[in-house]
């Protein structure tokens, strides 16, 4: 009896050593991951105020540099009014009350946003424990995985919260989202690649602070979720930070510069994910104000 249950369990560990074998031998299917490693992000926005529509935009740079200084009573002036004040402040100069009185305002707008990561290029070494599948073609390690990538986001949002004092902005963000990844991988003897465009929400905030009616300085974060428009392509993931600062050239016409942050994560059905893309770097562009 001992000699049989002896047998018996010898051939179980047998049996399950062998299956054991079985599912682990052979590569396993894995990820995409590539980084654009810190390059230039152009782009542009446009936002229209909603709530204060009646109230000139402050002038910008250049308005103030072209304005005429303010004329003092007393000075060698052609016609001057002995009735004038004591100085007259034109109109590009509000008085400081005029420019910080107010303790809090409502704000609402509506922006429009788009910033690109152009022309990226990564490498990854896979082992030959490892295999990708992606459009339909299967690489095999070991291999040297040569990566080029552009990804594009635009968003449509509406934003409002409070402004204090003319200086301190605290506003929420909602609104959709629209994204295309061209992702493309090399081998010497294989290529695949595919556009992947994604539809969505987003949601977020922004800290904003004005120290200079000129000048503004920023922080945002945002988290954008979408579908894949294609069959096969599934949930989309992006979140993103930024913090830059608004240089106001004119009343209407800005331009911005910063760091922006980004990751782009994909589920594909039946191939490999893109695990993550870190796209990440100085950003710039125009940016217009209604």
């Amino acid at each position: 009896m001992q000699r049989s249950s002896l047998i018996g369990h010898c051939l179980f560990l047998l049996l399950f050593s062998a299956g054991c074998d079985i599912t682990t031998t052979g590569p396993i299917r894995t990820d995409l991951h590539a980084s654009d490693n810190d390059r230039l992000h152009p782009g542009g926005r446009a936002s229209f105020r909603v709530l204060d529509r009646e109230e000139p935009l402050g002038p910008g740079l250049l308005e103030l540099a072209a304005s005429p200084a303010p004329a003092i009573a007393g000075a060698a002036t052609t016609g001057a009014s002995p009735e004038a004040p004591a100085e007259r402040i034109d109109a590009a100069h509000p008085p400081a009350r005029a420019r910080w009185g107010r303790i809090a305002q409502p704000i609402l707008a509506i922006e429009l946003d788009y910033r690109a990561g152009i022309g990226s290029k990564d490498q990854e070494t896979m082992t030959g424990a490892y295999y990708i599948e992606y459009d339909g073609r299967r690489i095999d390690g070991p291999a040297r995985l040569d990566q080029e990538f552009t990804l594009h986001l635009a968003t449509t949002n509406v934003r409002g919260g409070v402004r204090l004092f003319d200086r301190l902005s605290v506003e929420g963000m909602a609104g959709l989202s629209t994204s295309a990844l061209h992702f493309v991988v090399r081998t010497p003897t294989v290529r695949t690649g595919e556009t992947s465009v994604g539809l969505g929400v987003n949601v977020g905030g922004r800290v904003t602070f004005t120290p200079h009616p000129v000048v503004d300085l920023y922080g945002q974060g945002q988290l954008h979720l979408l579908d894949g428009v294609q069959d096969d392509h599934q949930l989309i993931f992006i979140p993103v930070l930024e913090v830059g600062s608004n240089l106001h050239l004119t009343r209407n016409l800005s331009i911005f510069g910063g760091w922006r942050l980004w990751q782009y994560e994909e589920r594909i059905d039946g191939e490999s994910d893109i695990a993550d893309i870190d796209v990440g770097g100085p950003t710039f562009g125009a940016a217009l104000r209604f």
